[in-house]
């Protein structure tokens, strides 16, 4: 699973093996979100799984995604060979 991403304790991870819909896999220690990436100026990120993660974490991975969601869709696609837009 490639690291694409890290921030302030937050290792943000891409999938192969997972098709779309886009997202992100976020961990730090136990902590796990799942965030969808959206589709830029169509679609905002959405959180569609976290366990373990304190909000202020949470906060941190959603917004991040959101400030680079084309970046992020960018490598997302680059992963999977598969342009979504």
């Amino acid at each position: 699973m490639p690291l694409i991403h890290q921030q302030d304790g937050l290792d943000f991870f891409i999938e192969p093996e997972f098709p779309a819909p886009p997202h992100v896999r976020i961990t730090k220690g136990d902590g796990l979100a799942i965030i969808r990436i959206g589709i830029p100026e169509q679609e905002l990120p959405y959180i569609e799984k976290y366990e373990n993660i304190s909000r202020e974490d949470l906060d941190l991975a959603y917004n991040t995604i959101w400030d680079a969601q084309e970046k992020f869709l960018n490598v997302w696609n680059k992963i999977h060979s598969n342009p979504v837009s």
